[in-house]
């Protein structure tokens, strides 16, 4: 190949040189264009994928319940994983709100939460089943300072379990009583709950508003 590219071959290639013992190409205007453009695109997809970030998490990124919670703390209970709500970490101030907006059937006949954005900077979020302003659970809602929203479309599409994508941080805002209706073994009963609306730090792109059912803004 060195040979065929150097003017020392028979056919040598154009603008290919032997220099100080190396070989010097000089590319053409198109085809350093091209390898240009190959290069940026490369160093700009990384970016997207890999690039520095300063929180534990990059936004608009996927990730299972496992993966965020050891990307944020590594000592965590594996009971963790099997809950929508994590309260109470980094010394009770972070919250991880895990939100499917179109569960399941099962899960849709069970228990139907009333979880969606209300436009491109608030998500509407209901707790769990049994939370009241004055037990544990409310109380540690209400004393959280960063909520991390991570929001799915559906639970799952094509019989694959789907990760959640990260919303970033926000606050817990107008909080107010509620109730939701569950089903159990043919038993339906109202429960009590607290349904906040989350305010973002950073708006939802355009391009995540369809997949996630983000309205418009009023304003």
């Amino acid at each position: 190949a060195l040979e065929l590219l150097s003017k020392e071959s028979k056919t040598p290639a154009r603008n290919a040189i032997i220099k100080d013992n190396k070989l010097v190409i000089e590319p053409s205007p198109l085809l350093k264009e091209f390898l240009l453009d190959l290069v940026n695109y490369g160093l700009t997809r990384f970016d997207n994928e890999f690039g520095f970030f300063i929180t534990p998490f990059k936004l608009y990124r996927n990730y299972t319940k496992v993966q965020a919670l050891n990307a944020f703390n590594k000592e965590f209970n594996m009971n963790h994983k099997l809950r929508g709500t994590i309260i109470g970490l980094n010394n009770g101030n972070d919250t991880f709100c895990f939100v499917g907006l179109k569960k399941d059937k099962l899960k849709q006949e069970r228990t139907n939460y009333k979880d969606k954005f209300l436009d491109s900077k608030t998500f509407q979020w209901e707790s769990e089943n049994n939370t009241t302003l004055d037990n544990q659970i409310g109380q540690s809602l209400l004393r959280t300072k960063t909520v991390h929203l991570f929001v799915r479309k559906a639970d799952e599409e094509d019989d694959i379990a789907l990760p959640f994508t990260y919303f970033g941080t926000g606050k817990f805002t107008n909080c107010r009583q509620s109730k939701v209706i569950s089903t159990s073994g043919g038993i339906t009963k109202e429960n009590d709950t607290l349904l906040f609306d989350i305010v973002l730090d950073e708006e939802v792109p355009l391009e995540y508003r369809d997949d996630f059912e983000v309205p418009e803004s009023s304003n």
